[in-house]
């Protein structure tokens, strides 16, 4: 083989791996703009969490208040029957 063949076998594998970085460059691009976004849903996931562990804290105090409320409620009305009872005892 010529050293002219050999150099023009050298400037096509030269070429070829040139069209490959170019390619592995635009690969290594791609995912870095996916690692970037990735970044990002992963700080709004982490938003979304803290924002549902508040939301479950509330919802928590929420039923625990209505569940309280309710025995006041329920023990004004059994004082108030008793009243009646005792009122509708004292009229018959």
């Amino acid at each position: 083989m010529e050293d002219r063949e050999f150099a023009v076998i050298l400037e096509g594998i030269r070429s070829d791996f040139r069209v490959f970085k170019e390619g592995l460059d635009l690969v290594h691009q791609r995912l870095d703009s996916m690692e970037i976004r990735m970044d990002r849903l992963e700080m709004r996931m982490d938003k979304l969490e803290m924002r549902m562990d508040k939301l479950e804290m509330e919802i928590h105090s929420f039923t625990f208040e209505v569940r309280e409320g309710n025995k006041v409620i329920h023990a004004i009305l059994s004082d108030h029957e008793d009243k009646i009872s005792s009122v509708e005892k004292k009229i018959a």
